[in-house]
């Protein structure tokens, strides 16, 4: 039976309905342009109720935004973000999805070893790593960019960190997803 014109409407309607409501839907449609869209209905508004891929969510921005969403008794980390979607992103154990003492400990590790002088060396390093790939190329040679950056941002990061990896094994963990 052919789609009736008043069936297609209803479904463009709950299509549209589905958009608004799920923000999920609206980045996959709109891309970034639809979380400016969903500040237009409230321009005022540090923070918006919405829901995610099905679950209750908040987008927020600003500075109140950004304590509202650091408030531990209003948001769980844990589970918040689907593992199709953290684990690409994040990875498995990232400090994005712990929560109390263990997100805390993470997190002051970061912040202590994450300073502007450590974060030049890091830089610094990384950057002399990248040189040292590029260099080694040949002329006319090709090479996958990506996994060469990963490679070398990898070597930067032991180096920098001072981790025990042994040389040979440096680019396998630098690549291992």
């Amino acid at each position: 039976m052919p789609f009736a014109p008043r069936a297609a409407a209803r479904a463009a309607r709950a299509a549209h309905r589905a958009v608004r409501t799920d923000f999920a839907l609206l980045l996959a449609v709109r891309g970034y342009e639809g979380m400016a869209a969903a500040w237009r209905h409230d321009p005022e508004a540090t923070a918006l109720p919405m829901r995610f891929l099905g679950k209750p969510a908040a987008l927020v921005r600003g500075a109140d935004g950004a304590r509202t969403f650091y408030d531990t008794n209003l948001f769980a980390r844990t589970g918040a973000v689907p593992a199709i979607i953290a684990r690409p992103l994040f990875g498995r154990g990232a400090v994005h999805g712990l929560d109390g003492d263990p997100h805390r400990f993470r997190k002051a590790v970061f912040l202590e070893v994450l300073n502007h002088s450590s974060v030049a060396a890091l830089a610094q390093v990384t950057a002399a790593q990248w040189r040292r790939t590029v260099s080694s190329w040949e002329a006319g040679s090709r090479h996958d960019v990506f996994t060469e950056a990963v490679a070398a941002l990898g070597r930067g990061a032991f180096e920098w960190s001072g981790s025990a990896v042994r040389p040979d094994d440096v680019d396998a963990w630098s690549v291992a997803g």
